[in-house]
């Protein structure tokens, strides 16, 4: 049987929401710190985000600043503010293309996370993804964010690309919400053009007071912890939900 919010599309009752080509925004807001979202007393660097000779993609890179042993690492998170409405979206999804621009920047960046968070009366609901292709903190990988531990989970079935400059690689990451049970699922992937079931279900976890709201969208560059230079070109970015 079809699911009630996917006949509700069907019979105009709910309507498609777009936000598109999210690359070309102007800047993105940093949020500061060395964790997703998070804000610290440490130096912080400097990123950039303007046009690229790739097309129409976006490049954004990062000067980071060298901490000592035991700091946090400095990375970039940036985010953007899609709506701060109170939504009745059921499904989402989050699409985007990145590619390294060189093997400099491979070799300095450990990891690219990309991130959709709905909040909903102080509420999260995390759709955070990560593309993994360096070896700290275990093999390659992608991997879900799970907010209640703080922590990445890889996700051994999916196949990691391995980087090389300039090619890109093309995501879809779908997920669904139940705002009875305060869940929120990792449904699937569509990497390069492949789906990949997730199936991944995680409880929203509280972050923010109770006059909170907003869907936002995020990425995040990690750096080696030493000050290196990295980048990551940027295309295709589209967030849909109905």
């Amino acid at each position: 049987m079809i699911d009630l919010t996917v006949i509700q599309l069907l019979t105009g009752e709910r309507k498609l929401k777009e936000w598109s080509a999210l690359h070309t925004l102007p800047t993105m807001i940093d949020g500061g710190g060395a964790d997703t979202g998070g804000q610290n007393k440490f130096p912080h660097g400097i990123f950039t985000w303007k046009s690229s000779t790739q097309g129409d993609a976006t490049a954004f890179s990062f000067a980071p600043k060298a901490r000592p042993k035991g700091q946090p690492w400095d990375n970039i998170y940036l985010y953007n503010t899609l709506s701060k409405d109170k939504l009745d979206f059921v499904y989402f999804s989050h699409q985007l293309s990145f590619a390294f621009p060189t093997s400099v920047s491979i070799n300095n960046c450990t990891a690219f996370e990309f991130e959709l968070e709905l909040c909903e009366a102080g509420l999260t609901y995390n759709m955070g993804w990560q593309y993994k292709h360096s070896k700290v903190d275990g093999p390659p990988s992608w991997r879900y964010f799970n907010k209640q531990q703080q922590a990445w989970v890889a996700v051994p079935t999916l196949p990691t690309p391995a980087p090389m400059p300039n090619i890109f690689v093309s995501i879809v990451m779908n997920f669904a919400v139940n705002r009875a049970a305060k869940l929120c699922t990792h449904d699937s992937i569509v990497i390069d053009g492949i789906f990949h079931p997730v199936n991944q279900t995680l409880s929203a976890v509280p972050k923010w007071n109770p006059t909170t709201w907003y869907l936002h969208n995020a990425v995040q560059l990690d750096s080696d912890g030493k000050g290196s230079p990295e980048a990551v070109l940027l295309n295709n970015m589209n967030v849909r939900a109905f």
